[in-house]
């Protein structure tokens, strides 16, 4: 596998002016693969979503183009995040687009040419299963909670068993494919509302391997937190020893699937 945290932003514009030649443009952006590569200052930041240990995200726009409407950039703050979104975004080319494309995928359908490295992925209105659990909390607290909200904590309960089976068909989709997702947990599984639907969609592929991946891995167990990037789960729990005691596999997926319901 090349060494993915080799890359940076100079060979990302290296890139964009050897391959551009031969993909659309539209306001100095480039398609590749299925991923558009965008100017930094093209990226209008608007709304503050969340934050974390190596980014945050923000609802934005992206001037002068027609790809993107309503969307989240998601942007790194220290060298080890940019890395690793550069892995993700190699992931999202070489593993997922080349093997499975699932409308509950949610892949980054961009990427800054410039650094920092701003990542920009579709914009789902109820945020993640995490954000959204603590609206339920909020409710059972007898917090204030605006029509809005309570509307959409109705049609979750109602579609609650949709949900839970379309998570489960997406992650048998992947599996069919031989990916594996290797970080499944709330806060990567997405919801979003629409009249008095609701559609859920798994997201974050950085840590995703290919079930060969996994075989090369064998000395990476998946509850261990001292492995590699490509080897290890996010999850902060005690799966049972058959799932423990091997390296990260379907059943690992299913096992995270099923304590996340």
């Amino acid at each position: 596998m090349r060494i993915l945290e080799q890359f940076d932003s100079e060979m990302l514009i290296a890139k964009r002016q050897t391959l551009g030649k031969k993909a659309p443009h539209q306001g100095g952006m480039v398609l590749l693969d299925g991923i558009i590569w965008v100017p930094n200052g093209a990226i209008k930041r608007e709304k503050w979503l969340n934050g974390g240990s190596y980014g945050e995200t923000h609802t934005c726009f992206v001037r002068g183009s027609p790809f993107f409407d309503g969307c989240v950039m998601y942007c790194v703050k220290q060298y080890k995040a940019h890395s690793q979104m550069i892995a993700t975004t190699e992931h999202d080319r070489e593993i997922l687009a080349s093997r499975v494309r699932h409308s509950r995928v949610v892949r980054a359908t961009g990427v800054s040419i410039d650094s920092p490295l701003v990542a920009l992925f579709p914009y789902w209105n109820g945020g993640s299963f995490q954000s959204f659990s603590l609206l339920i909390e909020k409710e059972k607290r007898n917090s204030f909670l605006s029509v809005g909200e309570i509307r959409q904590i109705e049609i979750f309960w109602k579609n609650f068993p949709l949900i839970c089976s379309a998570l489960w068909t997406t992650l048998e989709a992947v599996h069919n494919a031989d990916i594996l997702h290797c970080d499944l947990h709330i806060d990567n599984i997405f919801l979003h509302f629409e009249d008095d639907k609701v559609y859920v969609g798994l997201g974050d592929w950085g840590m995703a391997q290919t079930v060969e991946m996994a075989y090369f891995a064998l000395g990476h167990k998946w509850c261990k937190k001292d492995t590699n990037q490509f080897g290890h789960i996010a999850l902060e729990l005690k799966a049972p020893k058959p799932i423990a005691d091997q390296p990260y596999m379907k059943a690992t997926n299913m096992y995270a699937l099923g304590f996340v319901i």
